[in-house]
């Protein structure tokens, strides 16, 4: 399957950290457009990989047990609902890889116990479209001077 939008041009892939912070630059139609569509267990691979995320945590985020996950790695496209939760997922670490410019340092970050969210890593609130958005409100709120 492929990634491509072809009314846009623009593709999606994630197999570098450029290529993975270049998703903050889609628009909104575009990025929309990407949830719709099911994403490829080989995106999600190359996400994983980028984000330094493992199997355990990557299924915890998506609420998927480890059999579903090889199952639709097996047929190598995802669920609409699970596609949505990876461009969320991407969206959320394109704009901190933005913000820290630096991957290994966000990707810490992510999983680093936070005082702004009683102890816990960020990686931990993730699993739900609102936890996503939340972490994208933080990532906003440090990119205009906030200190969490």
């Amino acid at each position: 399957m492929n990634n491509a939008n072809h009314e846009t041009g623009a593709f999606v892939h994630f197999e570098s950290f450029k290529a993975l912070k270049a998703v903050h630059l889609l628009t909104d139609g575009e990025k929309e457009k990407f949830r719709k569509t099911r994403l490829t267990s080989q995106l999600l691979k190359d996400f994983m990989t980028v984000a330094d995320l493992d199997v355990t945590t990557t299924c915890f985020i998506l609420g998927t047990s480890g059999h579903a996950y090889r199952e639709t790695c097996d047929l190598e496209a995802f669920t609409v609902d699970h596609s949505e939760r990876i461009m969320a997922l991407a969206e959320l670490y394109a704009h901190g890889y933005s913000i820290y410019n630096n991957r290994e340092t966000f990707n810490y970050w992510m999983k680093a116990h936070a005082r702004f969210l009683g102890g816990i890593p960020p990686l931990s609130i993730v699993n739900s479209l609102v936890g996503v958005k939340e972490m994208i409100s933080k990532l906003t709120a440090i990119d205009h001077g906030a200190t969490l």
